[in-house]
């Protein structure tokens, strides 16, 4: 069957040169637009016999919103039912004319959907001879903001997110700054549980990473890359991540091609917000430090590696912030014979790059653990330093109380409800971290920090 050509398309309502961004990991793109009617076309060239690349199908449920100004390029974000697509003119008010433009074509689908339905309940009157309730689309899709239940057809993950967001003290609120940031990170959750219901092979995996203090938690989604790449890159459009950034994303994962992906928030009490990606499989460290930008921590990384005969990492992320140095993350599974054997390839680490040694407490507990999986070490680096290093340990149940003990906290209570309410009695595993000076911010806690790890409803495991 023949491709539709654009000299075919005549009556047409606006068209002209705009830059697109591909699904999955592809690079933006110069693409002729054509809007006629409820569709808006893309080709190539504008040579008439250009064969269309794609097709945007405008419904009454379709939006058009500005996303952020990079430069004098003006992008913005057409919405359908299957897809979010982000695209700029050349110009700042030929984007505009656009938006302007597809927003008066959804507006004629709307009024048209609106006049059959009037006509239908014109003609469908009850016993009584009152009109049967209608719902429109604005009241069934309230923003984010306005989100407040999570959908019947939602997965008892997305409900247990839901309820465990309102355990967290610095978010009950929900007017703060990280409260908004929450909400959009949730919507994101609630279209991906919409996709899950859908397609039984689309499994999402959350986890929370939650301070002993309860002063910062880190949220995180994984799953397969075709079900969660579309809604990452949305997210981070819609938090307006540097579109460096998100080119740095395509191109890593063009390169590494991980079936597994995932993205996550930081958030807290102090109004500390960043956000990111991670490829949650095994890479060649030397691979996965290509995400990285060049720099003399990342070279010594490589040589301790060497030194300790480690050639693998078990996870790669970076963040997606506002404002560098970018910070790149990478954990490294330890399983030797013996805890003392992976607790002290942890402790070369920690001297090779600078740190100091954990308090005695702390490596006791590690010592006690001989939990049979061994450890995890987690290192974050940039071109500025080493950031931060973390010893990641499984735990027990009756471990959280001497932990919640170590880090200054009074009382496990809180930790034990916020765990059930994920739908766990405790936390899986905990992670002992260090923040090198300078690198909090002022929003962030420096130094030792002791932070536990939640699976969300489901089995309990841990996609850290």
């Amino acid at each position: 069957m023949s491709k539709l050509l654009l000299m075919s398309l005549s009556d047409v309502d606006y068209q002209g040169w705009m830059t697109k961004q591909g699904g999955s990991f592809k690079n933006w793109k110069r693409r002729w637009f054509v809007l006629k009617g409820p569709v808006i076309y893309y080709f190539k060239s504008n040579a008439p016999e250009t064969e269309v690349q794609g097709q945007i199908d405008l419904t009454s449920q379709s939006f058009v919103r500005q996303e952020f100004k990079h430069g004098k390029k003006q992008a913005f974000a057409v919405a359908t039912q299957k897809r979010i697509f982000f695209m700029y003119a050349d110009q700042d008010e030929e984007s505009a004319k656009w938006m302007s433009l597809i927003s008066k074509a959804i507006d004629n689908i709307q009024e048209q959907a609106t006049s059959k339905a009037s006509s239908a309940a014109a003609s469908d009157k009850d016993a009584n001879g009152s009109a049967k309730a209608e719902i429109s689309f604005a009241d069934k899709t309230a923003n984010v903001e306005e989100a407040s239940e999570v959908p019947a057809s939602m997965s008892s993950a997305a409900a247990s997110l839901k309820n465990a967001i309102k355990e967290i003290p610095f978010l009950r609120d929900g007017v703060s700054k990280v409260s908004e940031f929450c909400k959009v990170w949730f919507q994101t959750i609630l279209t991906l549980e919409e996709q899950r219901a859908s397609e039984p092979y689309a499994q999402i995996e959350y986890q929370a990473i939650l301070s002993a203090n309860m002063q910062k938690i880190t949220w995180c989604t994984s799953g397969l890359q075709n079900v969660l790449i579309q809604k990452m890159v949305d997210f981070f459009w819609n938090v307006g991540a540097p579109e460096g950034e998100i080119d740095c994303l395509n191109e890593v994962g063009s390169m590494m091609n991980p079936p597994i992906i995932g993205f996550w928030i930081d958030i807290s009490q102090d109004e500390g917000m960043d956000g990111g990606w991670y490829f949650p499989s095994s890479f060649f460290l030397e691979q996965a430090l290509d995400a990285a930008d060049p720099c003399e921590s990342t070279h010594k990384i490589l040589e301790w590696a060497e030194s300790q005969g480690i050639t693998n990492c078990v996870l790669v992320g970076r963040d997606m912030g506002a404002a560098p140095p970018r910070q790149t993350q990478i954990h490294v599974q330890l399983s030797k014979d013996t805890m003392r054997e992976n607790l002290d390839i942890a402790l070369s680490a920690s001297r090779a790059f600078g740190f100091p040694d954990f308090d005695t407490p702390i490596l006791d507990f590690i010592l006690s653990s001989n939990n049979e999986k061994g450890i995890k070490l987690s290192l974050v680096s940039c071109r500025d330093g080493f950031v931060k290093i973390g010893i990641i340990v499984p735990i027990s149940p009756s471990s959280v109380d001497a932990l919640c003990s170590l880090a200054g906290v009074d009382s496990s209570a809180h930790i034990l409800k916020f765990s059930s309410v994920l739908g766990h009695p405790a936390p899986n595993s905990v992670e002992f971290q260090f923040l090198n000076q300078g690198f909090g911010y002022g929003v962030y806690k420096e130094g030792v920090d002791i932070n536990f790890y939640f699976a969300v409803g489901g089995k309990n495991g841990s996609v850290s």
